[in-house]
């Protein structure tokens, strides 16, 4: 059931299908485990379970917790904290307002292949912010191939921090960030600045030079 997960890097990633079977069979399987230790140990049904709403109900055993909060209990919680507390860290529903207002830059890579978050809520998150703020302050990556925070058959070799100094202290914003791929020793290409993606114009292949950034 490992699903070819034996090492400790990402190999397995490369296998989009045994990513998604090891995230949904590892769900079950962890919830059962967990759920059985906390009975064994607190001889009463795990409090985890008040969080098993929607998708989480159908792990659940059926007990005195089983339907302790219900989703519009969660929802009326989260609104109330999100209340008191949203602001004290200078940015409100996900505004980024006073981050742009001291002169921040933000530079936000995500692998257009990872299993846990989605390029696309991270694009539409990117253009709303962009929409509310100006379109200034940050610049989004996606990496094709790439899975969580790095791995998978993609460029993931790159250096964000340079990139963001680089801009900071120039003022012009990135167009792309140069990218090498492990996993094809001996290749490069540029990684595009969203929603631009790096075309082949000629050239030898392996070679960043011979890729340009465009949109159609």
């Amino acid at each position: 059931m490992d699903s070819g997960h034996d090492k400790p890097n990402l190999d397995f990633a490369v296998d989009q299908q045994a990513v998604l079977d090891l995230a949904y069979a590892s769900i079950g399987k962890v919830s059962d485990t967990a759920k059985a230790l906390i009975r064994a140990r607190y001889g009463r049904a795990a409090l985890g379970s008040v969080w098993d709403v929607r998708q989480f109900q159908a792990l659940a055993g059926k007990g005195p917790f089983y339907d302790a909060l219900t989703q519009s209990d969660l929802d009326l919680i989260s609104s109330a904290v999100l209340k008191q507390c949203d602001e004290l860290d200078g940015v409100k529903d996900g505004i980024v307002a006073a981050f742009v207002q001291r002169g921040g830059k933000m530079l936000i890579f995500q692998g257009a292949a990872d299993p846990i978050f989605s390029a696309d809520d991270i694009a539409r998150w990117y253009g709303e912010a962009a929409e509310q703020n100006g379109n200034d302050f940050a610049r989004l990556f996606v990496v094709p191939g790439m899975t969580h925070c790095g791995g998978g058959p993609a460029f993931e070799d790159f250096d964000p921090p340079t990139v963001l100094e680089n801009w900071s202290e120039t003022g012009g914003a990135p167009l792309s960030m140069p990218a090498k791929a492990p996993t094809m020793p001996g290749r490069e290409m540029p990684i595009c600045a969203y929603p631009a993606y790096a075309h082949y114009k000629g050239g030898d292949v392996d070679k960043a030079a011979s890729y340009r950034c465009t949109t159609s």
